[in-house]
């Protein structure tokens, strides 16, 4: 009777295919979670440029407006490091006429670093506007971008 201690031919084809499998069902099932919890993590991060906004223009009477993409705001105190996968925002408002009053529309813009890449299975845009005479979270509308 021989003593072998190497795998046989065999062995090794089957724990290749289980390992072929394993990966092919990642492949199509763990995309569509990563996809929700980028969605879930722009939300996140567009309810903190919310709140911070919303307490700016508390204390300046108009919100802050970024014009453009950007990393960090100073007078938001937020940074997109912050973020883990989105790496800028963008503020735009505009007035909107409400009986005797004027109300805000803010629009929030977020981006992930691979908007300009070939990496299209990572792309995740996420917009979200609001007004700021409505204090429910329950108003914000968003709008998504998945490729």
């Amino acid at each position: 009777m021989k003593n072998n201690k190497a795998f046989t031919v065999t062995e090794l084809i089957v724990t290749t295919t289980l390992i072929f499998i394993m990966v092919a069902l990642w492949v199509f099932i763990g995309r569509g979670h990563i996809k929700v919890a980028m969605l879930n993590e722009g939300r996140i991060f567009i309810d903190q440029i919310i709140d911070q906004e919303r307490r700016y223009i508390a204390v300046n009477g108009v919100p802050f407006e970024t014009g453009s993409y950007v990393t960090k705001s100073a007078p938001l105190f937020i940074d997109a490091k912050s973020s883990g996968y989105f790496s800028a925002f963008k503020v735009l408002y505009s007035i909107k006429k409400v009986s005797t009053s004027d109300s805000y529309l803010v629009t929030i813009m977020v981006k992930d670093s691979t908007e300009n890449s070939d990496d299209a299975f990572n792309h995740v845009k996420i917009t979200a506007v609001y007004s700021t005479t409505c204090e429910n979270k329950d108003a914000i509308s968003y709008t998504e971008e998945v490729k």
